[in-house]
């Protein structure tokens, strides 16, 4: 099996506020399944573990590919607001939800990099 094609099934999983207009509910979304998203930062993921972009270039890439596909998407928006009082409401969307923990979410897609970086390594060995 070719290591971009072990790196594509490794799940990844980070998970965000959505309203589920279906169930007129808020709902856990994994930005992953979100395909295109999820074959482009694969793709920086990939281009990184090989060496082929710097950290600040793989850092940027992710940055713009969540700017590019959630922000400001009326479909990835909910409206938050106090549960006392409703003197004031909040819309946020995904890439917002992202922001709150980018360094963490960035260290989550560094550290399966990492775990891949061993794999590829040891498979260049044999």
């Amino acid at each position: 099996m070719r290591f971009k094609e072990r790196l594509s099934m490794i799940p990844l999983k980070w998970n965000v506020w959505i309203d589920d207009v279906n169930i007129r509910d808020l709902k856990q979304f994994n930005i992953f399944s979100h395909s295109r998203y999820n074959e482009d930062i694969r793709e920086y993921m990939y281009k990184y573990i090989k060496k082929q972009i710097s950290k600040d270039t793989f850092i940027e890439g992710i940055r713009k590919t969540t700017l590019y596909y959630f922000w400001g998407k009326v479909e990835y928006e909910i409206i938050i607001s106090p549960v006392i009082g409703n003197y004031y409401n909040k819309k946020t969307d995904i890439k917002e939800q992202i922001e709150l923990n980018w360094d963490r979410y960035i260290g989550y897609l560094l550290n399966v990099c990492s775990s891949m970086e061993e794999i590829y390594k040891e498979r260049r060995k044999k």
